[in-house]
């Protein structure tokens, strides 16, 4: 067993995962959910492990000091009973091997919503939901595409753009939109459509990385030659949380840096685009 709460740190190994777990049943969780929780942690080891029977040598009886602590603080509002999921559970213990930290926490409405570093977000309330903010805000930013409608030609590269974007479109105004958007929570997330990584729209990002925002942007494919560079700077600095990157074939390659990003998704359109060149 172990000492957890005390000061932050990182584990991975699965068996200090139990411990942490054991722990909590122990001494956080009350009857019938102690019984229940303690149940599923069982199956859940026994399915993945192939194990027969599962016996943990711990002291049930009450806390022990010798048998392992969680510092009231991290745990006095029963914070990690969303755990006790099968699906939830067993990804916590025996994952991708990455580490699953919550990134941020945050009220709403009748709910704590927290957010991961993977990307998952977990609602836990009780009774019926109610919220008092969108969990997500989808925005578009501008109007102007490289690939939208020439109204020369009358023509378009993407000509089934569900944004209606022209090659002549404008920027918003983001003193507007970012005065529309305050008073928002910290860690609302913002899914932020973009046609290009202009100053502007990264000032904007700053702004909202320092309202504790989480702003997810989607970019086209086409565009990546282009703004590869700058997506990578507005991801180290925390600026870009996940990336959308809209799937166009005949394009350059995905860089592998942006491929590789652990928070990177390639959005398909069924019907347009190919699954054979997708998966090429």
């Amino acid at each position: 067993m172990n000492e957890f709460g005390w000061e932050q740190a990182t584990h991975r190994d699965p068996l200090t995962k139990l411990s942490y777990l054991m722990i909590y049943i122990r001494d956080w969780v009350t009857s019938p959910d102690k019984e229940n929780f303690m149940d599923m942690l069982i199956n859940v080891v026994k399915e993945h492990t192939g194990a027969s029977a599962v016996e943990f040598e711990v002291n049930t009886t009450g806390k022990s000091w010798d048998d392992g602590y969680i510092d009231h603080q991290s745990v006095e509002d029963r914070d990690y009973d969303y755990l006790f999921d099968e699906m939830i559970l067993k990804e916590f213990l025996f994952g991708n091997g990455k580490p699953t930290m919550t990134i941020t926490e945050y009220k709403n409405g009748n709910a704590v919503v927290a957010i991961h570093n993977d990307g998952t977000r977990i609602i836990s309330y009780e009774n019926d939901l109610q919220l008092d903010y969108p969990l997500n805000i989808d925005i578009r930013v501008s109007t102007k595409c490289s690939f939208g409608f020439n109204p020369s030609t009358g023509t378009a590269v993407c000509d089934f753009c569900h944004e209606s974007a022209t090659m002549n479109g404008t920027d918003c105004n983001y003193d507007t939109l970012f005065e529309k958007l305050n008073g928002l929570p910290v860690g609302i997330e913002l899914a932020i459509g973009s046609n290009e990584l202009t100053d502007n729209l990264v000032i904007f990002l700053e702004r909202c990385k320092n309202q504790g925002w989480i702003c997810n942007v989607t970019v086209n494919q086409g565009h990546l030659k282009r703004d590869k560079d700058k997506i990578i700077e507005c991801i180290n600095a925390g600026l870009i949380k996940g990336l959308g990157i809209s799937y166009r074939s005949g394009f350059s390659a995905i860089p592998p840096e942006l491929l590789n990003y652990e928070n990177t998704v390639v959005h398909v359109i069924n019907g347009i685009d190919s699954i054979e060149e997708v998966l090429a």
